[in-house]
């Protein structure tokens, strides 16, 4: 007989080898903490969930596949999931890592020459020019509304990291945003 190691591995290496779910895939596509919540739901009791619906918190729609009859099955997914979930926020280190070692410049973000453009005169107008690192970069986001909280009523966001600017960056509607950022941090500035 398995032990719960050897099963948990065993599932895990299914998952990368049948599935192709690697760290790099999860990295890219479940980066918000989704394999911790699906790990959490495989883990929960069975008499404590529906058994027909997935438990709120699964992060997946259609996907909920409960063995409420195989208990070790449920478990062996869970520790596989966390596992997937460990190795992905390892790549996401891994990556960070390698981020802090390159010089970040307006001109390496892949955003539209034209969002380049307004985000320049921001930064002049600002005199922040301190954005050939990724400090700066930060900063100046903050100025930003996070896409994220737009869809959720349009609160400012304190803290946008570097990819959602980037995305706030090359959707349609940040120009006016931009503007009106900026026209506000002006307007309080003459205050």
């Amino acid at each position: 007989m398995k032990t719960g190691i050897e099963l948990i591995a065993e599932e895990r290496q299914r998952q990368i080898e049948a599935e192709g779910w690697t760290a790099e895939h999860d990295k890219e596509e479940h980066a918000m903490g989704e394999l911790a919540l699906a790990a959490s739901c495989y883990a929960m009791i069975p008499e404590l969930r529906p058994s027909e619906l997935p438990p709120s918190h699964w992060p997946w729609c259609g996907s909920w596949k409960p063995t409420p009859s195989d208990r070790i099955r449920e478990l062996q997914k869970a520790g596989a999931l966390i596992a997937a979930e460990i190795d992905r926020l390892q790549a996401e280190e891994e990556g960070e890592e390698a981020k802090t070692d390159e010089t970040r410049t307006i001109e390496s973000l892949p955003i539209k020459p034209l969002y380049k453009r307004m985000f320049e005169i921001i930064l002049d107008e600002m005199n922040l020019d301190d954005v050939k690192n990724n400090t700066g970069l930060v900063r100046i986001s903050n100025i930003f509304i996070s896409a994220d909280k737009v869809k959720q009523g349009g609160r400012v966001s304190v803290g946008v990291d570097e990819q959602t600017m980037i995305d706030l960056l090359n959707n349609e509607v940040v120009p006016l945003l931009i503007l009106v950022n900026k026209n506000e941090y002006f307007k309080r500035k003459e205050l």
